[in-house]
């Protein structure tokens, strides 16, 4: 199990309760942001994918990254459905909203009888270059120690500074879906 093996390896360990009511929706969002990874339907299986492209080993546990054997595919523009008046791959490269470059994480502290606690993660590379762009404050009551809050926070982060600010958009026979799976890594040759 790929989720697993992450976790372990990079020191993510929950515990918690559950005293509410919510929606399973609400509760598998919550865990897979904790845990840094994709829910991924693939039409007879949920499947959760972590977004870490580093492969590691901690705790007992290999993880290897779905991302370790190279790209599934290499588009390029023999691939792509031609729409009229766009480029072949439209790309948006504006920085994601809400941009931050600093986070809080909220999390239920077990050496302090479960009271409310944070850690505080920033990049300072990117606050000298941007200047601060403090985040919200996000509270993960199942994170009950600080060093799990700080590795759940330094992935945030990452996430929210390198692989969230650049996106495209582009068209594809329909003949790939049959091919690629959510969360499947591919290559993008464009030549504009």
């Amino acid at each position: 199990n790929a989720i697993r093996n992450y976790c372990m390896a990079y020191n993510i360990f929950i515990s918690g309760a559950i005293d509410a009511q919510t929606s399973g929706a609400d509760l598998l969002q919550q865990l897979c942001r904790v845990a840094n990874c994709a829910a991924v339907w693939d039409g007879a299986a949920l499947s959760f994918i972590p977004y870490c492209e580093v492969s590691a080993y901690g705790n007992g546990t290999s993880y290897v990254a779905p991302t370790a054997s190279g790209p599934v595919f290499a588009l390029n523009s023999n691939h792509f459905q031609p729409l009229p008046d766009k480029a072949p791959v439209e790309w948006n490269r504006d920085r994601p909203s809400p941009n931050f470059n600093s986070l809080q994480i909220g999390f239920r502290d077990a050496t302090q009888q479960f009271n409310s606690n944070y850690v505080i993660i920033a990049d300072t590379m990117d606050i000298a270059v941007q200047g601060p762009m403090p985040g919200s404050q996000e509270n993960h009551d199942y994170i009950t120690n600080p060093a799990t809050a700080q590795n759940v926070g330094w992935a945030l982060l990452r996430r929210n500074l390198t692989v969230d600010r650049e996106e495209g958009k582009f068209k594809l026979p329909a003949y790939f879906e049959t091919i690629f799976t959510p969360m499947d890594l591919v290559t993008l040759y464009d030549p504009e």
